[in-house]
């Protein structure tokens, strides 16, 4: 089984950032990297865990360049309160994946063990 998902990296912080709550995802609430593995309890064995949060952040500003670029075409259909609140999400969630707050990752789980093991194709 594979899992992939955006958490938050240190207990210490908060998983779920109020403006996103309000605009973007009502009521949402991200996991903490180490939730996974107490799911686990002992019917499926972690195989792979791979963190890639450094490349989302790069896809972000990708996104956000291509958005700035395309936004003539679009800003007549969508108006400025939109164009002021997808530059706002995507600058902030760039800014939490490059500050390493939050994490996008990949967890590769079987149940019981894949027999003869599991081989990483990275």
């Amino acid at each position: 089984h594979l899992i992939q998902s955006i958490s938050i990296l240190h207990k210490n912080l908060t998983t779920s950032e109020e403006w996103i709550n309000t605009y973007i995802f009502p009521h949402s609430q991200l996991p903490y990297d180490y939730d996974y593995f107490q799911f686990t309890d002992g019917t499926f064995i972690v195989e792979d865990y791979h963190c890639f949060g450094h490349d989302y952040y790069r896809t972000l500003m990708a996104w956000h360049k291509r958005f700035q670029a395309a936004w003539p075409k679009l800003q007549s259909s969508y108006g400025e309160r939109f164009y002021r609140m997808w530059n706002l999400y995507l600058l902030l969630c760039a800014g939490t994946f490059k500050s390493r707050r939050m994490n996008l990752l990949q967890i590769v789980m079987s149940k019981d063990g894949l027999e003869g093991g599991y081989e990483s194709v990275r």
